[in-house]
């Protein structure tokens, strides 16, 4: 019996000796393997490190960066290079001739009579931050009627003509705007060289003072006056593109001068001046 309980102590030791302990019996200190250290990892072989958070949990917290919707906000875009204008006005003729002279004399016809509408278009091209070359057409023409003043026909009716007068006016010249590029409002001067087409003719019956002998005629001329332009206006932005062009409204007043001589039928009233002034509004696009 003794030496039975003594085979039954050794034994339980023995399995106590053998037996796994828990995993609750480890130390507190000692934190489990990950996985795949224990599956086996050689000692030469790097361990790719996790994933950090989401650089957007780093954020300041006063918020997401905003973007516009479509682009900049209008008038950042970059100052066009390119504008085309087209503008309407009346222009007032004082003219240095020999001919005109003797319309107011005979007829009674006057430079005042030849003011007309005018209609022109412009391209500009910059070449400087507020400066840029202008090439411009424009045109403008008037007819008018006139009778001898102190001659009629034996019935007593008048003995008229027809006097048209027609400027068609090509200039080349350089505008320089007096503010910053992009404000709404844009003054300018601008001044160049111009050739302006010059026609004129009478039609109808005139008066040979040798016999005073009635006849009917058709007198003509046509010539390329040289001369200048000065202007000074002011563009005023209706609308503006983001892109930075821009729809403007924009009004001047002009000054310009060409002289020649006279030439075919009126050769023999020697040389002539047309100065033209006036104003003129219309509308510039910049692109």
């Amino acid at each position: 019996m003794f030496l039975t309980k003594r085979a039954l102590l050794l034994l339980l030791a023995l399995l106590l000796l053998v037996l796994p302990a828990p995993a609750g019996a480890r130390g507190s200190d000692t934190p489990e393997r990950p996985e795949s250290i224990r599956a086996g990892t050689s000692r030469g072989e790097e361990a790719t490190p996790l994933a950090g958070p989401p650089k957007a949990a780093n954020q300041p917290p006063w918020g997401t960066r905003r973007r516009y919707p479509s682009g900049p906000p209008p008038g950042t875009g970059s100052e066009p290079n390119f504008a085309l204008a087209i503008y309407s006005g009346y222009r007032a003729l004082a003219i240095t001739s020999g001919l005109f002279d003797d319309n107011e004399y005979d007829f009674d016809i006057t430079d005042d009579d030849f003011l007309a509408a005018r209609y022109g278009a412009e391209f500009d091209f910059r070449i400087l931050p507020r400066t840029s070359l202008v090439l411009g057409i424009e045109t403008g023409g008037r007819d008018v009627w006139g009778s001898y003043v102190d001659l009629v026909y034996d019935d007593g009716s008048e003995i008229e003509h027809v006097a048209s007068l027609s400027l068609t006016e090509f200039s080349a010249g350089a505008r320089v705007r007096l503010t910053t590029p992009g404000t709404r409002f844009q003054p300018y001067v601008a001044g160049g060289l111009s050739a302006a087409l010059y026609r004129y003719s009478e039609t109808g019956d005139f008066v040979d003072f040798e016999t005073y002998d009635i006849f009917y005629d058709d007198f003509r001329e046509s010539q390329v006056l040289i001369g200048f332009f000065l202007s000074g206006g002011v563009d005023f932005a209706l609308v503006r593109n983001r892109d930075g062009g821009s729809l403007d409204l924009f009004g001047e007043f002009r000054f310009a001068s060409a002289s020649g001589a006279h030439d075919e039928g009126f050769e023999g009233f020697g040389d002539l001046k047309i100065t033209r002034t006036g104003a003129l509004v219309g509308l510039r696009f910049r692109f």
